[in-house]
């Protein structure tokens, strides 16, 4: 009987560990430093990126379907990227998964309150967003932020891309694609 006990103790903390570890392989930790593109709106300007984390893939349609009902996207497919969502889609949707998971929502979205500042004319949706200080939510990552991971962080080397100066290496896009998608299949592979 105190063997089956250990067994089923050891058999839940080796479960415990592979949920968690299932959950920390999703995101990738990017160490902060220093950070200036010459091709960025912080153009000459060296700004301090603090370390944070940023999912390792675009949100999937499935996970959206889970947190948001409803599914936008014109390429249908459960694990493929959702699109077809706009700044404001994602705000809310940062919400909603930090409440679906016990965590303080890092937007404060006042859908009532036209938003004064947002000067595009291509917005149909001009909410004011303000920001939860100290929450724990889910949150875009900032312009800095996304540009400092998408260039590499500190671990880049200076490439003008993620990982090579040449994008054919590191990207699919419309010139090395053969105007082929990527299957649903194949999408984490790159």
């Amino acid at each position: 009987m105190k063997k089956l006990q250990v067994f089923i103790l050891i058999a839940i903390v080796v479960f415990m560990n592979a949920c968690s570890r299932k959950e920390q392989d999703r995101f990738v930790l990017v160490k902060g430093g220093v950070f200036k593109n010459n091709k960025s709106n912080f153009y000459g300007k060296n700004v301090k990126v603090s370390d944070f984390y940023i999912g390792k893939y675009e949100v999937t349609q499935k996970e959206w379907i889970e947190v948001m009902g409803s599914n936008p996207s014109k390429f249908k497919g459960d694990d493929l990227p959702v699109e077809m969502v706009s700044w404001y889609d994602c705000i809310e949707y940062c919400n909603r998964r930090s409440i679906k998971e016990g965590l303080k929502p890092y937007y404060n979205i006042y859908k009532d309150k036209k938003d004064l500042n947002n000067k595009c004319e291509l917005d149909s949706i001009k909410w004011t967003i303000t920001f939860n200080e100290g929450a724990n939510g889910y949150r875009l990552p900032t312009e800095v932020e996304w540009e400092y991971a998408a260039s590499g962080g500190q671990e880049s080397e200076n490439y003008k891309y993620s990982g090579s100066d040449n994008i054919d290496k590191v990207a699919w896009y419309w010139r090395n694609s053969g105007e082929q998608y990527i299957s649903e299949g194949e999408w984490h592979r790159f």
